[in-house]
């Protein structure tokens, strides 16, 4: 039954029989529709090498229906086609209908946007010559020339790669060459054998090297171009709507999030900094460098593994050595007592042989358990992944937060994959409320524990009716703690909560543990709040903190009703609602705690930056304050401006 379950989902994705893709205005006329999305194996950009489709164009054109449907109220599917090569599905794109899409990390050209449609760039391209390790790094043009005629390069007919190549031949050369249909087959190993020369993109190049793969850069010949895009048909309708989706800021930071998830922080960050100068190289050898340094303690673990292998088989040898003269002499001692060794030695390698058995059993037992513990962390893994997608589908959308907040942000920092912070937004009669809780324990733990305070706060809004943040944190308190009770044990698990009601020219809070802080003009301070302990004065502005309930949402031995306060707004107001990650952060150059007054300061001074800015530099403020250091805790923090 499984297995025919699988056969059924590859012939859905990959059979062309049965797509059909949609218009726009299509889409648009009937709420819903389909896309389809052709590609050929890329590795890093979209590949289904290991059964499934994954990598960066695979999981923008996901964001991209994702996106469309929540935006414009419909009902999008996104279907896969497979195609054999890169000039049949290049063919597809230009011979297509609105609604077909072409994904295998296409580069902007001059010449491609003559044929096809390009959606706006998602990532710097760059394109380096890669070699077998046999060959030298060629320090010239001259010292290339010298093996000109004793290589063969890989490349792919009708690419940016026979562009390269061409490049070469104008050099007024004429090497050996072999002709792949896909750029993946460059770095397959029965290619990466002596004397082979192919192109590849950076950032599959740096990843094959992560991977282990033995090749080489050549710096000599370096190819930037106008960075990567999706493909559509010239006269698709689709191309506002791909437009709106790539120039949203809130894509493009999910669009830098897909990135680190399949290059690495490391190498996603090195691909933005590269500008097409020479400072180029240089971050290009680091990068190398560090990659090599792995290497070679790895190498390094390999060769001690070999001595002790050897030092193992000397001694083997030895006592061999020792046993053999040992026979001898018992040889020559007399019948009788060869007769005896004889038999000692027949016992003896009878209970060899059982304790090679035993020891060979004991391998293969050994061998089976690391089998099972390596597929069992990556059903753990891959379950934990899943887990961050439906956690983040009960979270509200970029859109929802931009409709409601107007010029807001958000910065959500998970420790681990899954998170114990969450944000919560509802609209309903005109009221809106917003909330960031912090959940207890981060990771799975926490993740499991969001979910119930989530349904709580769902279930007190809608099947309760309450709109007031007291009321709200009471009747969540009550559900939560009757969930956790049905355990038959004492789970004191809960959140710490700061929650705000919008209502006209004022706001309500209540929260437990976690403040709201609000930056306003000096002017619009009373003498009361100008001096109370937690207010920070900096120039014209001060940072105003409002209390909260000290106790969680959750069983609490001394608990106590909720209690909130009115407070009054002002246009320029700016808002905080956070977690405690963020001051709770070890880091700096005597890895201290950033803390809660420092975090005013560092909001207040910042505070005339633009809102999506002060994401920008909060998040970078963060990073640079960790360094090295472990991530303590999940961080979110939303900020809104009036």
């Amino acid at each position: 039954m499984f297995k025919n379950l699988i056969l059924f989902v590859f012939f859905v994705q990959f059979s062309f029989l049965g797509l059909s893709q949609n218009s726009w205005s299509n889409v648009k006329q009937n709420k819903k529709g389909t896309i389809v999305l052709n590609y050929s194996n890329a590795d890093v950009f979209i590949s289904d090498k290991t059964g499934t489709v994954k990598g960066i164009e695979y999981d923008v054109m996901l964001e991209f229906v994702n996106y469309v449907s929540k935006k414009h109220d419909v009902d999008l599917v996104l279907e896969l086609n497979k195609k054999t090569g890169f000039n049949v599905l290049y063919s597809t794109i230009i011979n297509g209908e609105s609604g077909n899409f072409g994904a295998s990390s296409f580069s902007i050209t001059e010449k491609r946007k003559s044929e096809v449609n390009f959606s706006p760039k998602y990532m710097n391209d760059v394109e380096t010559m890669i070699s077998s390790t046999n060959l030298p790094v060629f320090k010239d043009t001259a010292e290339f020339l010298k093996y000109i005629n004793d290589v063969k390069f890989l490349v792919v007919p009708n690419t940016t790669y026979e562009e390269d190549f061409n490049e070469i031949l104008a050099l007024n050369v004429n090497p050996k060459v072999l002709f792949v249909d896909e750029g993946t087959e460059i770095l397959k190993d029965y290619y990466l054998k002596d004397n082979f020369i192919g192109f590849a993109e950076l950032p599959t190049y740096f990843v094959a090297k992560k991977e282990g793969f033995k090749i080489k850069r050549q710096n000599l010949f370096k190819f930037n171009r106008n960075g990567y895009g999706i493909i559509y048909p010239l006269d698709s309708d689709w191309k506002p709507i791909i437009d709106e989706f790539f120039n949203n800021e809130n894509v493009k930071q999910t669009i830098n999030l897909i990135l680190q998830k399949h290059l690495g922080s490391d190498i996603n960050e090195l691909i933005l900094n590269l500008s097409g100068d020479e400072n180029d190289e240089f971050l290009l050898l680091t990068k190398e460098k560090e990659l090599q340094e792995v290497e070679i303690e790895l190498n390094e673990l390999t060769i001690l593994n070999d001595a002790l292998e050897k030092e193992n088989l000397i001694a083997e040898t030895k006592l061999k050595e020792e046993e053999s003269l040992r026979d001898k002499v018992y040889l020559f001692s007399g019948l009788i007592i060869a007769s005896l060794i004889l038999i000692f030695v027949g016992i003896a390698y009878r209970n060899k042989s059982k304790s090679n058995q035993i020891i060979f059993k004991q391998k293969q037992d050994i061998e089976a358990q690391h089998s099972e513990l390596i597929y069992s962390h990556k059903q753990i893994s891959d379950s934990i992944t899943y887990a961050k997608r439906l956690q983040l589908a009960i979270l509200p959308s970029m859109q929802e937060l931009d409709e409601n907040l107007g010029d807001g942000f958000v910065l959500f920092k998970p420790k681990d994959i899954v998170s114990g912070d969450f944000y919560w937004l509802y609209d309903v009669d005109g009221v809106r409320i917003l909330t960031v809780a912090d959940c207890t324990g981060h990771g799975v733990p926490g993740a499991m524990v969001s979910v119930v305070c989530n349904e709580a706060l769902n279930r007190s809004v809608k099947e309760f009716g309450l709109r007031e943040p007291k009321d709200i944190l009471n009747k969540s308190k009550e559900l939560i703690v009757n969930t956790f009770a049905k355990s038959g044990e004492n789970i004191q698990d809960g959140m710490d909560i700061c929650m705000v009601t919008f209502v006209d020219d004022y706001l309500l809070y209540s929260g437990a543990y976690n403040p709201l802080w609000i930056i306003r003009s000096l002017t619009l301070l009373t003498e009361a709040q100008k001096n109370a302990k937690g207010t920070i004065i900096d120039g014209d502005f001060a940072l105003i903190e409002y209390k909260a309930n000290k106790q969680p949402v959750g069983l609490y031995e001394d608990g106590k009703p909720f209690e909130q306060i009115k407070v009054s707004l002002y246009k320029n107001d700016k808002l905080y609602l956070f977690t405690d990650g963020f001051a709770d952060q070890f880091g700096g150059e005597r890895n201290k705690k950033f803390k809660s007054k420092p975090f005013k300061k560092l909001l207040l001074a910042n505070s005339n930056l633009p809102m999506n800015d002060q994401q920008v530099f909060l998040n970078n403020t963060f990073d640079t304050w960790k360094g090295t250091e472990e991530q303590v805790d999940d961080v979110c923090i939303i900020g809104v401006s009036l």
